[in-house]
């Protein structure tokens, strides 16, 4: 068996070693108490979740492995979400060396996803009784002492084959396959890649893996480079053009909400103006809402109208919030400090209502400020700049970036998920130095390049805290520390990444001024 000697890796790799070598002895504890529960008790439902608990542990496990073999290469964002989840990690546990494989086949995908779905379900009903009279069945019943052997002999198998690993010696996956790992646990890719149009294209390829994840890659480049293309065309045109291509065909209407700016109409009209094919609209009484109106071409078909739209829509929003270094998107948190409708003290005579709240708060102070010209002129500039760059670079700045922003989002008081969304904003400034900055040096030295970035810019006496926060959010996504981070603290980083990208759009409109002067005068 593989010693997985970790002295001579990176610290965070070790650790991360060390992590899944937990997470595998974990699971053989849970699966002697399994094994006890079922010959010993004669209780097979508890002996099934046991089980169930002991496969999640090794799928973690091979999740765990997939980050630590991708870091720095993608944003591990998605599987840090992940390893939360049931039954993405019962899938990858039952489909744990799909990746590593040369051939597999649809019926393999379909077996792995439906038999996650059964088994999780399946726990539950031995876990709690139901509350729908009609199927009013005692959870020891639930499950069979068939069905529980099977599960621990499943489980036992697939611990079997991750303890022969060698961890500390996991060859870094292909491009295509850190790809695949990033797109199949991301909720919009996913769909697409496991749909029965994806899955029959494996079926084509006589289930040649390596060839379908190649196929799956373009596939994705290609509606995503569609709708770079069409937001580059705008950007570019001089003046209306007669193509026929070009024709409106199809409007896309996205409403956008923001807790950060108030919308009034004359500053969008600079905006409007220089645009034909976005319109950025007020939405009526409701301040904190703005509507984006996007006009595609005949040259979109009906079947990427959604794809294309999507990613301009996606785009906007980000450069939006950049602009402003505020919050531009889909939905906004809504009371994350509150789960509760109302709280009282039946001591007092007239039933006294409280409110508590969490500290430190999931909410962010984002204050309410008149979106003005000058920020829709950095939007505009910032969305100019990531135009400008190829698709690999602007996914690997931007990427991380629209990440943190979809964790905010989503972050609660049931799913806080505030290092996941600092540490995503900390892989953007780490990707934006290295491209914007032409830095190269290494994570320990992060700190010092900030504070010469943004020298001009930041003279906050506590700037050293401030430009140690990348470093803190990246350790604590590895390290489980989380101990004085918190939402205010991913908002700073977050204007960090806006500065950053102003900055350099800023400079790219510098120089695309002085050579248009400089072709003028020849």
């Amino acid at each position: 068996m593989p010693s997985n000697d970790c002295a001579d890796m990176p610290s965070n790799d070790c650790a991360e070693v060390r992590m899944i070598e937990m997470c595998l002895d974990h699971a053989d504890d849970l699966l002697r108490a399994a094994r006890r529960l079922l010959d010993g008790d004669d209780l097979p439902n508890l002996a099934y979740h046991f089980a169930t608990l002991a496969l999640e542990e090794i799928g973690k496990a091979g999740l765990l492995g997939a980050r630590m073999a991708g870091r720095n290469k993608y944003d591990s964002s998605w599987i840090d979400k992940r390893l939360d989840a049931h039954e993405a990690k019962l899938f990858w546990a039952i489909w744990a060396t799909g990746i590593n494989q040369q051939f597999t086949s649809k019926e393999h995908f379909e077996t792995a996803r439906s038999l996650a779905k059964s088994i999780h379900g399946n726990r539950l009903a031995g876990l709690y009784v139901p509350t729908d009279t009609e199927e009013l069945v005692p959870p020891k019943q639930a499950i069979t002492h068939k069905q529980a052997q099977d599960l621990i002999e499943l489980a036992t198998a697939r611990l079997g084959m991750e303890r022969c690993r060698d961890w500390s010696k996991a060859a870094q996956p292909d491009d295509d396959a850190i790809w695949f790992v990033d797109a199949a646990i991301d909720p919009e890719k996913s769909r697409l890649i496991f749909s029965s149009q994806s899955l029959d294209r494996l079926s084509d390829l006589k289930g040649h893996m390596k060839e379908w994840i190649k196929w799956l890659r373009s596939e994705f480049d290609r509606a995503n480079d569609e709708a770079q293309e069409i937001l580059r065309r705008e950007l570019a045109r001089a003046a209306p053009s007669n193509d026929e291509a070009e024709l409106p065909k199809w409007r896309v209407r996205v409403r956008l909400h923001s807790p950060s700016h108030t919308i009034r109409p004359k500053a969008l009209n600079t905006w409007n103006a220089a645009s034909n094919m976005i319109k950025l609209i007020p939405a009526g009484k409701n301040k904190g809402e703005l509507l984006v109106d996007i006009t595609l071409g005949r040259l979109v078909s009906m079947g990427n109208v959604a794809d294309a739209a999507s990613g301009i829509a996606k785009s906007v929003a980000l450069s939006l919030g950049i602009g402003s270094l505020g919050y531009f998107w889909w939905y906004a948190p809504n009371e994350p400090d509150r789960f509760y409708e109302s709280i009282v003290d039946l001591e007092q005579n007239e039933g006294l209502r409280i409110e508590v709240k969490r500290s430190p708060s999931l909410s962010v102070a984002w204050g309410s400020t008149p979106l003005s010209e000058r920020h829709i002129a950095n939007g505009a500039a910032s969305l100019a700049l990531m135009m400008g760059m190829s698709g690999e670079d602007r996914n690997r700045v931007f990427g991380p970036y629209a990440g943190g922003i979809i964790f905010i989002s989503k972050t609660d008081m049931h799913l806080p998920f505030v290092v996941d969304a600092g540490a995503s904003f900390a892989s953007c400034l780490v990707a934006g130095l290295s491209y914007f900055e032409r830095w190269e040096g290494e994570r320990a030295d992060l700190s010092e390049q900030l504070n010469r970035t943004f020298s001009e810019i930041i003279h906050d006496e506590n700037r050293a805290e401030l430009f140690d926060l990348p470093s803190r959010f990246l350790d604590a996504r590895v390290n489980g520390d989380a101990a004085g981070l918190t939402m205010e603290h991913v908002a700073m980083l977050k204007v960090l990444c806006d500065l950053l990208i102003i900055k350099a759009a800023r400079r790219m409109a510098e120089q695309s001024e002085a050579a248009s002067v400089e072709t003028t005068t020849e």
